[in-house]
């Protein structure tokens, strides 16, 4: 005789592992209300490969150490779909230990190109090691577009052949209430005329920049083209 409490217990079993397999992050729907939870290392890579998400909202709820985690930028080149325009709330948290090295890459930072509209605050990033091509290269936010930066600060190394700078390579947004200290370079490449290299911004262009500061080491490569 089939047993009918065994079947209910099987197709129990049998949602539940469908609802497991669509879940992200540790919490969250991604609305103002409700933003999306990062608190891990696999959050934190939901957010980093999941572009659809980019317009939306998140909160940390613990620090994140991502030694060893192979990162590329949050925010793309592309205004369609891939600038980050949604609101970072870092909740006073520390994100730790980021390398990403793209030598010959453009819009590199923990946060690549953010767009009109996204916001990122209370967020440290401790010992950053990032390493871009010539355009808009740092250690938070390669290039913040139109976007707002509130009470951020980063440490650590980054460099870059063109503009580069501590926490953000080109500002065309605001930043309030934030610093940056370790180094800034700037490599020395041929194919260009120019650098601008800043320990906190390497190019302010229609940006406007608030109570920041910024110490430790600046140089660029001080070389023309032949």
């Amino acid at each position: 005789m089939f047993n009918t409490n065994r079947k209910v217990l099987a197709i129990t079993g049998l949602v539940l592992c469908l609802f497991s397999s669509v879940s992200a992050y540790s919490g969250g729907s991604g609305e103002p209300n409700d933003p999306y939870q990062i608190g891990t290392v696999s959050d934190w890579n939901d957010l980093m490969n999941t572009s659809a998400d980019w317009n939306k909202y998140f909160i940390m709820t613990a620090d994140v150490d991502l030694q060893g985690v192979t990162l590329t930028p949050v925010g793309k080149d592309n205004p369609v779909v891939a600038n980050f325009t949604g609101v970072f709330d870092g909740n006073n948290h520390i994100i730790r230990n980021v390398l990403i090295n793209q030598p010959g890459g453009s819009f590199v930072g923990l946060f690549g190109y953010v767009g009109s509209g996204g916001q990122i605050r209370d967020l440290g990033v401790e010992n950053v090691n990032i390493t871009g091509g010539y355009y808009k290269v740092g250690g938070l936010v390669g290039f913040n577009q139109q976007g707002i930066i509130n009470d951020c600060y980063v440490t650590g190394v980054v460099s870059s052949t063109g503009i580069g700078g501590g926490l953000v390579g080109q500002n065309g947004g605001i930043i309030n209430g934030c610093y940056a200290t370790g180094t800034v370079s700037g490599r020395y490449s041929s194919q260009y005329d120019y650098q601008c290299i800043g320990g906190l911004v390497g190019n302010n262009q229609f940006g406007t920049i608030n109570s920041c500061y910024v110490t430790g080491t600046v140089g660029g490569a001080n070389q023309s083209r032949s």
